[in-house]
């Protein structure tokens, strides 16, 4: 991140932003106090990035006090040319952060009308992952309801900080059990391409890469996510399994390609010291299946477990590491190894009143893409499912029809376990929903 930040250092791709809705009377100085309090908690929030002698080097500033801002939007309706409170919390979450001298950690508070809000909240990603949103709300929560009630918040001791985890994977790197990890990915990613290239791209690649994107999603009941959970159980698989074996499908049939690697990101936090801790510990590990010899539905969702549960196991080799490892043939306009990531994430935030506060998920767009096509599922009050896609390569109609045939293989892979990958049908996209598509096309067995 410190070398993607120094080659494009006016990018917002590694901002990690969450907003939320807030309908009441919000108590802006409480609301600074508490996310003043978890900047404090957690040093890394704190950590700006400076070379000294050719060498970054990493320096914990003072807490000091958490500023939030106020944007009124409520004099739109006499000055109509004013931007809407979704631009201003659009441009919020794609603002860029100095690494030299930002705070890890800022917020801002766009108003719309008297006693409704939108709170953005952004992290950089070099201190922050998904989990950390997770810790983030369950600390500022407490911390705003004792603050907007006078009293002095009581929030658990951390077990150490993030720098204790920095030093404690470089000591664990040493070990000679690393070794085996060490071992199972030269293995595991032996005569794999430079990079697997699996969604035929619509424009040339160019030169250099702008990670220029933009999102395309479909929300679905959580009975479908419950199905495919019933699905996931008669084979000894889990959503998550489910949802790659769907994918690798339809990325298999696109390209015609039988070997299928993803980027995966992991949680990474496997000490329960770390599962409090803001930071970022997640780690993008490969995911390699292979789809040939026609298999059923059934025989690729046992293949994947079995390279899912190994991977998994084999977690803690970074990324970097993994491509120092390969030395596959680097390219400025690709990422190495992979053109396409799965990330599947359960949110657990609380969200009650906040001391007579409703408080609901905002959405935002970052209008940024770290690949060729990322796809992520979430479940929350509904199972969505969104493809995060770079704009350089693909029209927003050829997603929208992606996402629509992605839909339709995980229908199918429910309902037709024992259908084969050469009942799924080629092309790239398929047009599923028009009543033009022949019976043919259909993979219903």
């Amino acid at each position: 991140m410190l070398f993607w930040n120094a080659l494009a250092p006016n990018s917002s791709l590694y901002n990690v932003p969450i907003a939320f809705r807030i309908e009441g009377p919000v108590n802006v100085t409480a609301l600074e106090d508490a996310l003043t309090l978890v900047r404090s908690r957690h040093q890394i929030l704190r950590t700006n990035y400076t070379v000294v002698n050719g060498e970054q080097v990493p320096c914990i500033r003072s807490a000091g006090r958490l500023k939030i801002p106020v944007v009124d939007c409520c004099c739109r309706r006499a000055k109509p040319t004013a931007p809407d409170a979704s631009i201003l919390v659009n441009r919020e979450a794609q603002r860029p952060f100095d690494l030299r001298s930002d705070s890890m950690l800022r917020a801002a508070l766009v108003r719309s009308e008297p006693e409704n809000h939108v709170l953005i909240m952004t992290m950089h990603h070099i201190a922050a992952d998904g989990w950390s949103l997770g810790i983030l709300v369950h600390e500022l929560i407490p911390a705003y309801d004792a603050f907007s009630r006078g009293a002095i918040p009581q929030l658990p001791d951390l077990p150490m900080q993030y720098s204790d985890y920095a030093l404690w994977e470089k000591e664990n790197f040493q070990k000679p059990a690393f070794q085996e990890t060490i071992a199972f990915w030269k293995e595991q990613m032996s005569g794999c391409p430079d990079t697997c290239e699996v969604v035929p791209i619509e424009r040339p690649r160019p030169a250099q890469q702008s990670f220029r994107g933009s999102t395309q999603k479909i929300t679905l009941p959580l009975e479908f996510f419950q199905q495919l959970t019933d699905l996931g159980q008669q084979h000894r698989a889990s959503v998550f399994m489910v949802a790659v074996a769907a994918l690798d499908i339809m990325l298999s049939r696109y390209s015609g390609q039988t070997d299928i690697i993803l980027g995966v990101p992991m949680a990474n936090r496997s000490r329960e010291e770390f599962l409090s801790l803001i930071g970022c510990f997640m780690n993008q590990i490969t995911l390699r299946c292979d789809l040939s010899g026609n298999p059923t539905v059934a025989n690729l969702l046992e293949h994947v477990r079995e390279q899912v549960l190994k991977a998994f196991f084999h977690q803690t080799l970074p990324f970097t590491e993994l491509v120092r490892l390969l030395k596959p043939k680097r390219s400025s306009n690709q990422n190495p190894l992979f053109q396409v990531e799965f990330l599947y994430q359960s949110y657990d935030l609380p969200l009650p009143d906040w001391q007579g506060l409703k408080v609901s998920r905002a959405d935002f767009e970052t209008n940024a893409s770290k690949f060729d096509l990322s796809v992520i599922i979430e479940t929350r009050e509904e199972f969505e499912i969104k493809f995060e896609y770079n704009t350089d390569l693909f029209e927003a109609g050829t997603i929208r029809a992606m996402l629509r045939h992605y839909h339709w293989v995980l229908q199918n892979v429910l309902h037709h376990p024992q259908a084969h990958l050469s009942d799924f049908p080629t092309g790239f996209p398929c047009p599923i929903e028009s009543s033009a598509v022949s019976a043919a096309t259909r993979p219903v067995v």
